[in-house]
């Protein structure tokens, strides 16, 4: 009984920790890109989904994965992966790519708050930007440099 209780936890723990390396393997190539939100993606998603949520066009979604002009918007990327005979992974990663190239990269509009003052935090106290609450350096800790 207690060797089957053991064999059961080995189990649940063999999967969610594959599952959790798969999440942190397409997390991780997201940042690679440069664009971590499309670590969201998921084979469970279609393209017409993808192309909505990350304002990026369905055709040029499309085109950019090599797919006909005429491809069904509503097929999920696992079937998609699956016709191209590559690993849901591999097919991830590409459609994390595409979206990265097609969709533009937001940048602050020149003279914008963020410019104007020197701190670069826009008049924000920095040590608060995250809700953390930082030490504060002690200004004559920087009087001996």
């Amino acid at each position: 009984m207690l060797l089957t209780l053991v064999a059961l936890a080995a189990l649940a723990v063999t999967i969610f920790g594959i599952r959790t390396y798969r999440s942190f393997s397409l997390l991780r190539s997201a940042y690679e890109l440069g664009a971590p939100d499309v670590s969201s993606v998921r084979p469970w998603m279609t393209l017409d989904y993808i192309a909505r949520s990350h304002h990026v066009s369905e055709t040029a979604l499309a085109e950019r994965l090599g797919l006909a002009p005429d491809a069904d918007p509503t097929t999920t990327l696992m079937s998609l992966a699956e016709k191209q005979c590559l690993s849901p992974f591999e097919y991830l990663h590409q459609v994390q790519e595409a979206i990265a190239e097609l969709r533009p990269i937001a940048s602050p509009p020149a003279g914008s708050e963020a410019d104007s003052e020197p701190n670069g935090f826009g008049g924000r106290d920095p040590c608060r930007t995250s809700g953390l609450r930082l030490p504060r350096p002690r200004s004559d800790a920087y009087a001996r440099c």
